[in-house]
């Protein structure tokens, strides 16, 4: 069904124009519509992506602004959030980063790199306790329990990070060192475990390490 430009009419014509008139008619005219809703909800469609787009827009001009005035930075010139932040830090605390120059030292921390703990959950599990209305005392005992933390990752970002003054020292045994000590090390230990927590290891280690998978590093 051909619509032409002469039959849309009403109050608003003056105002948009003829150009904006034509425009919808040869846009409604190539999209085949056939009925009235069908052309209702291609103008509504397109109407809510070009405001999403535009309030997208207005939000991200709003926060380069802010940025700007508040540290001086503009987001627009950064990949990613974290590279802004990390720059907002480093401007606001006014911290310098040593740059390592033995080639041992960054291999050494590189090596000590590690990810998140990943893991395949049970999906399903049943407890056998006193607790439970068919307890089955030949059965092992077994409780359910849940367990969660609130914020790890406010609390990851308080710890205390290296910045320079890197060197190779040898510590004794017996080392121990407080959390909120102005001087930090980078340990390479041998463990040893104690038989009775070599079951419980086996699903979660107390330390991961990094194997080969492939062609791909993988975590344990």
């Amino acid at each position: 069904m051909m619509v032409l430009c002469d039959e849309f009419d009403g109050k608003l014509v003056d105002q948009m124009g003829r150009g904006t008139k034509r425009k919808g008619a040869v846009d409604i005219n190539s999209a085949d519509i056939k009925r009235i809703k069908s052309g209702s909800n291609m103008h509504l469609s397109r109407s809510s992506q070009e405001q999403s787009t535009s309030n997208e827009a207005d939000i991200f001009e709003n926060f380069r602004c802010v940025c700007i005035k508040t540290y001086d930075l503009d987001p627009a010139h950064y990949y990613t959030a974290p590279g802004l932040s990390w720059d907002t830090m480093l401007k606001h605390t006014k911290t310098e980063i040593e740059l390592l120059s033995d080639i041992d030292m960054i291999a050494f921390i590189k090596s000590g790199i590690r990810g998140g703990v990943s893991q395949c959950s049970t999906r399903y599990a049943k407890a056998n306790n006193v607790y439970m209305s068919d307890y089955n005392a030949k059965d092992k005992e077994s409780f359910l329990m849940y367990f969660d933390a609130n914020n790890l990752y406010g609390w990851a970002m308080s710890q205390y990070l290296p910045t320079g003054g890197f060197e190779w020292v040898s510590v004794d045994t017996h080392f121990n060192v407080s959390c909120s000590s102005d001087i930090g090390f980078i340990l390479e230990v041998d463990l040893e475990y104690p038989w009775i927590y070599m079951i419980n290891i086996q699903i979660y280690l107390f330390v991961q390490k990094i194997y080969q998978l492939g062609t791909l590093r993988k975590l344990d």
